[in-house]
């Protein structure tokens, strides 16, 4: 028994075309070949609009998402917080090197060998810094402080 595509518009043996329940012989009007086709084209096509869907809508999908979290912790904490438990240690894991500087400097900060200035020294912000940086290392925070005379602080603690 032979089919013709309805795509590629050859005659092709029914083995050639998928199975499909709903159609009247029981197998798709496309043949094998021309569904993967459309299958790569429309997967290269989707991805980029599915990437690009809400990218504009960032304030309002935060804000969504805020008050999903807000209503989470009201209505089951426990899961709200195993939530939150878990996103941390994701953040951490793949931010490792961030997190260790965060560590390195908050801790030198409590052992009163490092005091917070009131600026940011990288983009000179009137305000108290915290490592914010993200594409800074701990190497960057290191030299920050033994150039200022603060001494090898961030080097001992490793």
């Amino acid at each position: 028994m032979s089919k013709i595509c309805i795509k590629c518009g050859l005659e092709k043996d029914i083995s050639m075309f998928y199975k499909h329940s709903q159609m009247a012989d029981g197998h798709l009007n496309k043949c094998i070949e021309c569904c993967k086709a459309d299958s790569r084209e429309h997967g290269k096509t989707e991805k980029a609009k599915l990437y690009n869907k809400n990218r504009p809508n960032k304030a309002e999908r935060n804000e969504k998402n805020k008050q999903r979290l807000q209503k989470l912790k009201i209505e089951n904490p426990e899961k709200y917080y195993a939530q939150k438990t878990k996103a941390r240690q994701n953040y951490r894991k793949n931010h490792s090197e961030k997190a260790k500087a965060h560590n390195l400097f908050n801790d030198a900060v409590r052992a009163g060998k490092i005091i917070k200035p009131d600026y940011c020294w990288l983009c000179d912000k009137k305000y108290e810094p915290e490592a914010h940086h993200p594409h800074k290392n701990i190497r960057l925070i290191r030299s920050y402080y033994q150039n200022n005379q603060v001494g090898n602080v961030l080097n001992n603690t490793q």
